[in-house]
């Protein structure tokens, strides 16, 4: 026993303030929570069933390899296994099949649509017209981010391979992209406090940029030249840019 004011045991030197108590508290807790400070935690082969530390790479009964990449690649092969006979499928259509096709997405386009509407209709029917003009203005921040994304990860030819479906399938792709914007307000107003957070983020983030590139990133072009001693005096611009005929030639403009 010792008084809580003192930093260490006086008996066995060992270290004991509050900070001390907590750490070994919570050391205590989580060495109960799975079976001691010697063990780890354990999970089923899926080959042999049998259990395996997760801190081993290869399972020591049947010597399955159980990392991450390929305990993941067990668990999604049936799922692998079923896209790639739909894709299959899909190859191998007849004319008659693949028209059937096209036929059912264009109508399921249009039933999704059709069911989206009346959702906002109701909506504004019970009197919350206002709600859904908030959650579609707050929907023109998403669907500007989403087109950016997309502009990212779509091919550069996408243009090109749009071109080449069939009329059928570029009305139900405009008829999609309705559905994604309605689903998108529908959203939006379901949980607009987050919609909000998410929006002021962008907003923040688009305000921080072009506070940077017009006033941080040219004042530190200005600060290093100076401190270099290879600031230039304004000087006429040939190009003529700005609101005026003259330009700093370390300023980025």
């Amino acid at each position: 026993m010792f008084s809580i004011k003192h930093s260490k045991c006086p008996k066995c030197n060992r270290a004991a303030g509050p900070v001390d108590f907590l750490k070994h508290h919570v050391k205590n807790r989580w060495h109960k929570l799975w079976g001691g400070k010697k063990r780890v935690f354990t999970a089923d082969c899926p080959a042999c069933s049998e259990p395996f530390p997760l801190d081993a790479t290869e399972c020591p009964h049947c010597k399955t390899s159980v990392t991450l990449f390929p305990l993941f690649l067990d668990a999604a092969r049936p799922y692998l296994r079923l896209v790639e006979a739909i894709k299959n499928k899909l190859e191998n259509l007849s004319p008659t099949q693949a028209f059937l096709l096209r036929i059912s997405y264009f109508i399921a386009s249009i039933i999704i649509v059709l069911l989206l509407v009346n959702k906002i209709e109701d909506e504004v029917n019970r009197g919350n017209m206002a709600k859904m003009m908030v959650a579609a203005f707050a929907s023109v921040f998403y669907i500007g981010v989403s087109l950016l994304a997309l502009s990212w990860i779509l091919p550069a030819d996408i243009g090109i391979l749009v071109r080449r479906l069939r009329p059928i399938f570029k009305i139900s792709l405009a008829i999609n992209y309705l559905s994604l914007v309605l689903s998108l307000v529908l959203i939006t107003d379901r949980w607009s406090t987050k919609a909000w957070i998410l929006i002021g983020t962008f907003f923040v983030s688009i305000v921080a940029t072009w506070f940077s590139v017009n006033f941080v990133v040219p004042s530190w072009f200005n600060a290093a030249s100076i401190l270099s001693g290879t600031y230039g005096a304004p000087e006429p611009d040939p190009n003529k840019r700005g609101r005026t005929s003259t330009h700093r030639p370390n300023i980025l403009k």
